[in-house]
């Protein structure tokens, strides 16, 4: 669920010249520095107001910012409390009925940056129960998460297809790939990209195909296993046996 990140990150490193990119490396010179107290105010005021400034800064915000943050808090750990604040009364918002996808997508990315995964899940679950018409739109940066948990009831109620489900895995890889050769980027930054587009699509894709066996659907699994071999020839899928 992190490409939407990754994507946006490097669209926005490579087109744009924002003043919160030079806020950003001001708040790391104050890290390095030890100026802990103000590198947190710049830190927090960063991830809540950033976007008013420079919308394309989303996909930084929620990648690179965090992971530095979460580096900061290793050296000092009020920064790291502070995180983990932010992500709970955040947590608390939705809950109290503030259903946004763009608050739930913050605590996902916070959560998957902190190893917490565990913790979107018990979100998502309270949004099934509370708030099923939000659950739907959270569905999309969950479903991997909950596909590994095996919860078969929130699989059979939310992916309602694998097949179609696949399909628009296999849409966005090809999709990706296209845009991302079109752009002009460095050798070394080009391989480390298309390296992970290629490895993200054969996990995906994986994922689905044993899901397919585990609901005994084994001409789904043939299909997708075909198909996707088709487009990265990965020995992983070739590997997995479906008789």
């Amino acid at each position: 669920m992190k490409l939407l990140l990754i994507l946006s990150l490097l669209l926005a490193f490579n087109t744009y010249a924002s003043d919160m990119q030079q806020y950003l490396q001001d708040t790391e010179t104050l890290v390095c520095d030890k100026k802990y107290e103000e590198a947190l105010e710049r830190t927090i005021w960063f991830h809540n107001n950033a976007l008013k400034y420079d919308s394309a800064i989303s996909g930084v915000r929620l990648s690179f910012a965090l992971s530095e943050w979460h580096e900061f808090g290793k050296k000092y750990p009020p920064a790291l409390a502070a995180l983990k604040d932010i992500r709970d009364n955040k947590t608390k918002s939705i809950i109290a009925g503030n259903v946004s996808f763009e608050l739930f997508h913050d605590i996902e990315s916070i959560n998957d940056e902190l190893s917490e995964k565990e913790k979107t899940l018990a979100l998502f679950y309270k949004i099934d129960k509370m708030y099923p018409i939000f659950a739907k739109d959270a569905w999309i940066l969950v479903k991997d998460d909950v596909i590994k948990s095996n919860n078969q009831t929130l699989i059979k109620k939310y992916l309602q297809n694998i097949l179609s489900e696949y399909t628009k895995i296999r849409n966005r890889h090809i999709d990706d790939m296209s845009w991302y050769h079109s752009k002009k980027m460095d050798k070394k930054n080009n391989d480390e990209l298309v390296t992970w587009l290629k490895n993200n699509f054969v996990e995906e894709s994986i994922q689905l195909i044993e899901l397919a066996i585990e609901t005994n659907d084994k001409e789904t699994a043939e299909t997708i296993k075909t198909d996707a071999y088709g487009i990265q020839k990965d020995k992983r899928i070739s590997e997995i046996s479906i008789n």
